[in-house]
C-alpha cells in the first residue's frame, strides 16, 4: 500500500509571530500511579517542527470538550486550560487561578472540566502583547427542563508579566453578556482592522447572535445580530472560515437526530452576518454530528457524524447536492482497552494546515484529513493516523485563524496594518516513488504570486502547490518565495529525496 510521509516547513524571520496555536494539551490528569503512567495525563502536540512531536506530561488537570491551550507569539507554551482551572507552563495551577469558573450544575466539572465543545477561548490582549483574554459561558440549570444553559458569557484576564513570567489572573468571572445563551459554540474572527477582535456565539433557540469586540478598550458588547431563520441550540460546533469571509453552524437538533447546517457571510467589519443558506439534512435518526471545520482555502466544509465523515463545496450553487461521505468509520477500536471505539467527534484546523478529528471515548488517537484542501477521497481522510502520549475523550483545543491580516482596502482597514506574506509550506515524500515530492502552500498574510525554486537546476515553479519529480539521489534546498504589492518572503528548506525511511 501506498505510504506517504508529512513534513511541515516553518519560516523564521519578519511576522514568524502568531503561533499562539502551536501547542495543544490533551487528556485525562494524571494521578500519580506508576501504572497510570502513559495512559493518564496530557498529551503535548508541537506543531512547530517539520515533524509534528507529542510528548507525554504528568499534568494533574483533567481536560473535557472545553479546552484552549496558548503559546506566545513564537510558539512557546504559556498557559492551558480545561474551562475550570487554568495551568501555567510549569503544569501548576495559575497564580490566582483559584475558583475560576465555579459552578454548582456539576460537581464532577470541578474535576474533569467544563464539558461542551468550543466552551472557552483566548485571545490576545489587541491594547498588551503580554495579557490575554479568556472568554467563556456562565453554566446554570434548569430544574424544571432538566437542561443545562449558560446565563452570561463571562471573562478573564491574565497578565503573563507576573508570577515570574508564569502568568497570573488578574481579573476572572466578570460577566461581559446576561442572556438565556447556548451553552457551546464560542467562536471568534479578526476585525477587518487586522488588530481588533470579533466575538460571536448563539442565543439559545433564538434568531440572535450575539456580538463582542474586543480592541485596546477592552470588550464591547454590541446589538445582537438577528437573522432570518432559527436553528435549535445543541452541542456542537460553529466556526468561521479562514479568511473570516463566512459564518458556519452546525446543529445537533439532539443526540440521535441531525439538523440542519446555516452558512453565512460574514463582515469583518461591522462584525454581522448576511446572506443565511441553510443545508437543510434529509435523513433521519443520524449518529451525533458535532465536528465542524473548513479547509485552508475556505472551499471545502467537513461536517463529522460520529459513524461518518461529509464533505460539502461551499462554493457549489446547490451547497447540499454537493456532499460527499469521505470516511465511514472503520470499527477500530484501541488495541489495549478493548470497548473503546475511535469514532468521529469534534474536528479543529492545525498549523500544519490539515485537520484533527478526535473521538468521542478515551482513545489515543487523532484522525486526519491530510489534504482538506482537495475534493472527495483526494483530501486524504486517514483514521486514527496519529497517535498520542496518553488518552484523550473529547478534548480538542478551540482556536481562531491567529494568522488573519487586515482586510486590505475594506473602510475598516484604518490602522496602516499591511498584510505583508510569510511563506510556509510543508512537503510530503512518497515512499514508494522516492523522488517525487508534493509541495503544500501554508503561507499567510495574503500571499498574491509564488515562486518555487527546488534547488535542482530545474526551471521555477509559480504553481501554487506543485508536485516536483527529482532525477537523482541527494539533498536539494527548497525556496518558496511569496509576494503580493506589500512586500515578499522567502522561506528555504534542504530536503533528502531517493532515499526510503520509515513512518512512525
Amino acid at each position: 500500500m501506498k505510504k506517504i510521509l508529512f513534513f511541515f516547513i516553518l519560516t523564521h524571520g519578519f511576522l514568524q509571530a502568531q503561533k499562539h496555536d502551536y501547542n495543544w494539551m490533551t487528556g485525562y490528569g494524571y494521578g500519580g500511579k506508576v501504572e497510570d503512567e502513559y495512559e493518564y495525563g496530557i498529551s503535548k502536540t508541537n506543531f512547530d517542527d517539520e515533524n509534528i512531536k507529542c510528548f507525554y506530561i504528568k499534568s494533574p488537570l483533567w481536560m473535557d470538550e472545553s479546552s484552549t491551550t496558548i503559546s506566545d507569539k513564537d510558539g512557546n507554551l504559556l498557559f492551558y486550560t480545561n474551562g475550570i482551572d487554568i495551568y501555567n507552563k510549569l503544569h501548576k495551577p495559575m497564580k490566582n487561578s483559584e475558583n475560576f469558573n465555579v459552578s454548582k450544575f456539576n460537581d464532577t466539572w470541578k474535576k474533569n472540566g467544563l464539558p461542551l465543545p468550543q466552551g472557552i477561548i483566548a485571545l490576545p490582549d489587541p491594547a498588551n502583547s503580554n495579557r490575554y483574554y479568556l472568554l467563556y459561558p456562565k453554566i446554570r440549570y434548569d430544574k424544571a427542563k432538566k437542561d443545562p444553559y449558560a446565563s452570561s458569557i463571562n471573562y478573564a484576564i491574565i497578565n503573563m508579566n507576573d508570577d515570574m513570567n508564569n502568568g497570573s489572573v488578574l481579573i476572572k468571572d466578570v460577566p461581559i453578556v446576561n442572556d438565556t445563551l447556548n451553552y457551546e459554540g464560542l467562536t471568534a474572527c479578526k476585525h477587518g482592522n487586522g488588530r481588533d477582535w470579533w466575538i460571536v456565539t448563539p442565543t439559545f433557540n433564538s434568531k440572535f447572535y450575539q456580538r463582542i469586540l474586543l480592541s485596546p478598550k477592552g470588550l464591547q458588547v454590541l446589538k445582537p445580530i438577528e437573522v432570518s431563520d432559527t436553528l435549535k441550540s445543541a452541542l456542537t460546533q460553529i466556526v468561521f472560515s479562514p479568511d473570516g469571509s463566512k459564518l458556519i453552524r452546525n446543529a445537533d437538533e439532539s443526540f440521535t437526530t441531525a439538523a440542519d447546517i446555516d452558512i453565512f457571510d460574514f463582515d469583518r467589519c461591522s462584525g454581522l452576518v448576511y446572506n443565511q443558506q441553510r443545508i437543510k439534512n434529509t435523513t433521519n435518526n443520524e449518529d451525533i454530528r458535532i465536528g465542524t471545520a473548513l479547509s485552508p482555502n475556505g472551499k471545502y466544509l467537513y461536517i463529522c457524524h460520529t459513524s461518518k465523515i461529509l464533505q460539502f463545496d461551499i462554493t457549489a450553487k446547490d451547497i447540499s447536492k454537493s456532499a460527499d461521505t469521505i470516511a465511514y468509520y472503520d470499527g477500530y477500536i484501541e488495541d489495549d482497552i478493548k470497548v473503546l471505539q475511535a469514532n468521529f467527534f469534534m474536528s479543529q484546523i492545525a498549523p500544519d494546515g490539515k485537520i484533527y478529528i478526535n473521538s468521542g471515548n478515551g482513545t489515543k488517537h487523532f484522525h486526519v484529513i491530510h489534504k482538506p484542501n482537495k475534493k472527495g477521497v483526494a483530501c486524504q481522510m486517514q483514521q486514527h493516523a496519529f497517535r498520542l502520549k496518553s488518552r484523550n475523550s473529547r478534548t480538542l483545543p478551540n482556536y481562531p485563524n491567529y494568522r488573519l491580516g487586515p482586510l486590505d482596502g475594506s473602510p475598516c482597514d484604518t490602522l496602516g496594518i499591511d498584510n505583508i506574506p510569510v511563506a510556509l509550506f510543508r512537503y510530503d515524500k512518497d515512499t514508494l516513488n522516492t523522488f517525487l515530492v508534493e509541495f503544500t502552500d501554508l503561507s499567510h498574510h495574503e500571499p498574491a504570486k509564488w515562486e518555487w525554486d527546488f534547488g535542482d537546476g530545474s526551471p521555477k515553479s509559480t504553481t501554487q502547490e506543485p508536485v516536483h519529480t527529482y532525477k537523482s539521489k541527494g539533498e536539494y534546498q527548497v525556496c518558496l518565495t511569496v509576494s503580493n504589492t506589500n512586500g515578499k518572503h522567502t522561506a528555504c528548506k534542504k530536503i533528502g529525496v531517493g532515499v526510503t525511511v520509515g513512518v512512525e
